[in-house]
C-alpha cells in the first residue's frame, strides 16, 4: 500500500521538472572569440621625432659581462643582422643544455608515470605495478657537464660509512636540530674566537694600524720597514678621515689600518672593510695617426691583494669585504656605490689554490669564487614508506660549482636503523615515526625536505614485507605504486597506490614547468649576448679585446651608408610599450604624409628630458629610439614627425590574449569568475586568472578560459549555475 503513492509522486515530480526543463527560457551566450577585444585594441601612443640621414650604432661595454669575441675591425662593411660582439655567457649555455635534459627527461617521466597510473586505476585486485624509479625522475641533474665551471651540477656527495650517531635516533635529534639552526657566524665561534685575538692585537689602538695611512703618501716602497708608522704630523682627527680613504697600494696585511674602513671581522653584518681605488697607468697603445704608430694612454689598474692575506682571513675565521672605486671623486661622490666589490667569509672556496706569493685583483678573485646561488633536493617527496630506500641528489646553481661537495644531515627518526648516507636515505622497516626531515649542506647554502613517513605495507598472509621494498642497483628507488613482491593489494591500498602515484605525477610536471621557464630565461639571456649591426654601414672603430676601453668610450661604432631615420625618445615609464622590430608610423608636419618605420634601437642609456611629446612624470628619464623608414620618399632631414604606435603594431600582444569587458567578469571571496557554456550546454561558474587592466574598461585574462568557450552575460535571474544555453545570433546584445 505504501509503494504505490510514493511512486506516483516520484511520477508528478518527475513530470514537473520534464515540464519546466522543456520551458526554461535558455540564457544567451557569445564566444569568447567574439567577446575578445585583443584583436582590435589600439592603445595608441604618440611621440614626436626628427629625420635624420646620418646615423650611428654605438656598442657600449655592460660593466657586469665579460666580451668573449668581437667579430668585426675597423673599415669592416656590415649588414644588418650581422655578429658584432659577443659576450660570455658560458654559465647560462650550460644551464640550457641542462634545462634542455631536464625537459626531455621530465617529459619522458610524465608518460611513464601517466601509463602506471592509467594500469592502477584499470585493476582491481592486484597493484604491483613497478613504479618509475627516483633515480629516473633524477636523470636529468645526473648528466656530468664537465666543460667551463659547470653552472648547474649534481654536488659530489660526502660519503661517510660510519655515520656518526647523532644523525640518527631520537634521543640524538634536538641536538641535529640545534645544529640546523645554527647560523654561519654561531658555527664558527672557535674561528671568531681566534679572529677577536688577532683583532685585539692589532687593531684597538695600534699606532702601526692607524700610521699605515702616511703609506699611500709616503715615497717609501711597499713593504719597507716605514710601513705601518705612524706620521707624527697628523692630528687625531686628520688620522680618523685619513684611514677611511681608499688605498692605492697592494692590500698585503690586516695592520693595515688605512684599508679598514669599519667592522671588526667578526660577523657577516660587521666585517673588515678595505677600501681601494684603481690608480693611473701609462700603456702604450696602437695610433695609426701618430708618427710613430704609437701612443701613451693613461688607464685604470686594479689594486692587487696578497694571496697570503685571502688565506690568512679564511683561515682566522674572519669576515672581509673589499670595494674598490675608479677614482678617488667616485669614492667621496658616492661610498656606497663601489664599481667593484667582492666578499669573504671563513667559508669561501675558491675553484684553484690561492698561492700565498701571488697577488690577485677584485676581478681575479670573483672569477675564481665559487658562488651557489640556488640549491635543491632531488627529486621532491612529500611522503616515503618504512622498508624502503630513496636516492636523493643535490642540484647546485651557481659560479665554478664544479666539484663542490655535499653533506646530508637526518634528524626526526625514531630508529637508528633509518640512514641518510650520500644522499641515499634507508627508512628501516621499524621506523615509527611520522615526519622525518633530510638536510643538505653545499658551501654555505642549505636546503631541507620534510618527509611523512608511511607504514610498511603488509604482505596478503598479513605479515609484514621483507626487505628495502625495492631498493636496488646501489641505492636506486623502486616506485611505492605496488606493493612488496607483487602481492595483491587491498581496496585501500590500492587507493593510496594511486593517490602516491598521482602525486609523481605532480611533481614531475612542476618539474617540466619549472624546467621550461628556466630553459626560456636562459635562451634569452644567450640570445641577448651576441650584439647584432642594427644597421647596414661601415665600422668606423672597433677595439680588440687586447685593448678594451676602460670608460664608457663606445667599443664599436657603426656608420650607416644612407637611408632616413627618425630619432625620438621615450619615457622611461613606458619603456614595455615599444619593441625593436615593431613598426611605428610617422606623419609629416608639413605634408601630413604617412611612412612606417621599423624600430631599430632603443638605447640602454638615459638622457636629458626634451619635448618629445611623451606623457608622464616629467621628472623621470628619457630613453633615445631610432627607427629606419625604407620608403623615405619626400622627406628630408631635419623634418620633424609625428609618431604614433601601438601594442598591435608593436607585436606585443601575444597569441591567445584575451581582453574581456569588464561587465563579463564578476568576482566573490574566492577570485574572479565568469559563466560560461559548460557540460551539456549548462551554465558553470569559472574561476578565472586576471592581469592588467586597458583603458579602465578591459580586463586581461590569463587563465581559466580560451577563446572556444562561450560566455554568458552574468546578471538577471536567469543567470546562476546549471541553467540552460544557447549560443546568440544577436550581436547587437554583445557589449563590448
Amino acid at each position: 500500500m505504501v509503494v504505490v503513492p510514493l511512486a506516483l509522486i516520484a511520477a508528478v515530480i518527475g513530470g514537473i521538472m520534464y515540464y519546466n526543463d522543456k520551458t526554461q527560457k535558455k540564457v544567451e551566450v557569445f564566444s569568447v572569440a567574439t567577446l575578445n577585444s585583443a584583436s582590435w585594441w589600439e592603445d595608441d601612443s604618440s611621440l614626436t621625432g626628427t629625420l635624420v640621414s646620418d646615423y650611428v650604432q654605438s656598442v657600449r661595454l655592460s660593466s657586469d659581462k665579460q666580451v668573449e669575441k668581437i667579430y668585426v675591425k675597423t673599415g669592416d662593411t656590415v649588414k644588418v643582422g650581422d655578429n658584432l660582439l659577443k659576450y660570455n655567457v658560458q654559465e647560462q649555455e650550460l644551464d640550457l643544455q641542462l634545462q634542455e635534459l631536464q625537459i626531455k627527461s621530465s617529459t619522458l617521466a610524465i608518460e611513464n608515470l601517466q601509463k602506471e597510473l592509467d594500469k592502477l586505476k584499470g585493476t582491481k585486485t592486484k597493484g604491483a605495478v613497478d613504479g618509475l624509479s627516483d633515480r629516473t625522475l633524477a636523470f636529468p641533474y645526473t648528466v656530468s657537464i664537465t666543460k667551463g665551471d659547470g653552472s648547474v651540477l649534481v654536488a659530489e656527495n660526502e660519503t661517510n660509512p660510519n655515520p656518526p650517531e647523532s644523525d640518527t635516533g631520537s634521543s640524538e635529534q634536538s641536538s641535529t636540530e640545534k645544529e640546523e639552526g645554527t647560523s654561519q657566524e654561531e658555527g664558527s665561534s672557535s674561528e671568531e674566537g681566534s679572529s677577536s685575538e688577532e683583532g685585539s692585537s692589532q687593531e684597538e689602538g695600534s699606532s702601526s694600524e692607524e700610521g699605515s695611512s702616511q703609506e699611500e703618501g709616503s715615497s717609501s716602497e711597499e713593504g719597507s720597514s716605514q710601513e705601518g708608522t705612524t706620521g707624527g704630523n697628523l692630528e687625531p682627527a686628520e688620522a680618523e678621515i685619513e684611514k677611511d680613504m681608499p688605498t692605492t697600494k697592494t692590500i698585503s696585511s690586516l695592520d693595515q689600518r688605512a684599508k679598514i674602513s669599519s667592522g671588526d671581522g667578526k660577523s657577516a653584518k660587521n666585517p673588515y672593510v678595505f677600501l681601494l681605488v684603481k690608480k693611473d697607468v701609462e700603456v702604450e697603445v696602437p695610433d695609426p695617426k701618430s708618427e710613430t704608430g704609437k701612443t701613451i694612454k693613461i688607464e685604470k689598474e686594479s689594486i692587487p691583494i696578497d694571496g697570503a692575506l685571502i688565506n690568512k682571513l679564511i683561515d682566522k675565521g674572519i669576515y672581509a669585504v673589499f670595494k674598490e672605486y675608479e677614482t678617488l671623486d667616485a669614492y667621496e661622490k658616492a661610498p656606497d656605490k663601489p664599481a667593484s666589490t667582492i666578499t669573504i667569509t671563513p667559508k669561501s672556496i675558491f675553484n684553484e689554490t690561492i698561492s700565498q706569493k701571488a697577488k690577485y685583483t677584485i676581478s681575479d678573485l670573483k672569477s675564481m669564487l665559487v658562488t651557489i646561488s640556488k640549491l635543491v633536493i632531488s627529486p621532491k617527496k612529500k611522503t616515503v614508506r618504512a622498508g624502503k630506500t630513496y636516492t636523493f641528489k643535490a642540484l647546485v646553481t651557481g659560479k665554478n660549482v664544479k666539484g663542490v661537495t655535499a653533506t646530508w644531515k637526518l634528524s626526526g627518526n625514531k630508529s637508528k636503523s633509518t640512514t641518510l648516507n650520500g644522499g641515499v636515505l634507508q627508512v628501516s622497516s621499524d621506523e615509527t615515526a611520522k615526519k622525518i626531515k633530510i638536510k643538505v649542506t653545499v658551501n654555505d647554502k642549505k636546503a631541507s625536505m620534510t618527509l611523512k613517513v608511511k607504514k610498511k605495507k603488509k604482505t596478503s598472509d598479513g605479515n609484514k614485507g621483507s626487505g628495502n621494498g625495492g631498493g636496488n642497483n646501489g641505492g636506486s628507488i623502486s616506485g611505492d605504486s605496488g606493493s612488496d613482491n607483487d602481492e595483491p593489494l587491498t581496496a585501500d591500498e590500492l587507493k593510496e597506490a594511486i593517490s602516491e602515484k598521482e602525486e609523481e605525477l605532480a611533481t614531475a610536471k612542476t618539474e617540466l614547468n619549472e624546467a621550461k621557464i628556466s630553459y626560456e630565461e636562459a635562451k634569452k639571456e644567450v640570445e641577448a649576448a651576441t650584439i647584432k649591426a642594427k644597421i647596414a654601414g661601415k665600422v668606423e672603430t672597433a677595439y680588440t679585446l687586447d685593448s678594451l676601453p676602460n670608460d664608457d668610450t663606445p667599443v664599436i661604432v657603426v656608420r650607416a651608408d644612407d637611408g632616413i631615420y627618425v630619432k625620438t625618445q621615450i619615457n622611461e615609464m613606458d619603456l614595455e610599450t615599444i619593441k625593436i622590430g615593431g613598426t611605428i608610423t610617422c606623419t609629416t608636419w608639413d605634408t601630413e604624409e604617412k611612412y612606417e618605420a621599423i624600430v631599430k634601437e632603443i638605447s640602454d642609456y638615459p638622457v636629458n628630458a626634451t619635448d618629445t611629446g611623451t606623457e608622464g612624470n616629467p621628472n623621470s628619464s628619457f630613453y633615445p629610439i631610432v627607427a629606419y623608414i625604407e620608403n623615405a620618399e619626400g622627406l628630408n632631414p631635419g623634418d620633424s614627425v609625428n609618431i604614433k604606435y601601438s601594442s598591435k603594431s608593436m607585436g606585443t600582444v601575444e597569441q591567445g590574449t584575451i581582453y574581456l569587458q569588464k561587465a563579463y567578469v564578476r568576482s566573490d571571496s574566492d577570485g574572479s569568475y565568469v559563466y560560461k557554456a559548460g557540460k551539456n550546454k549548462r551554465l558553470e561558474k569559472q574561476y578565472i586568472k586576471t592581469g592588467k587592466t586597458l583603458n579602465g574598461q578591459y580586463l586581461e585574462v590569463v587563465g581559466g578560459i580560451t577563446e572556444e568557450d562561450y560566455l554568458a552575460f552574468p546578471y538577471g535571474n536567469k543567470v546562476k549555475e546549471g541553467a540552460k544555453t544557447k549560443i546568440s545570433e544577436n550581436d547587437e546584445n554583445i557589449i563590448y
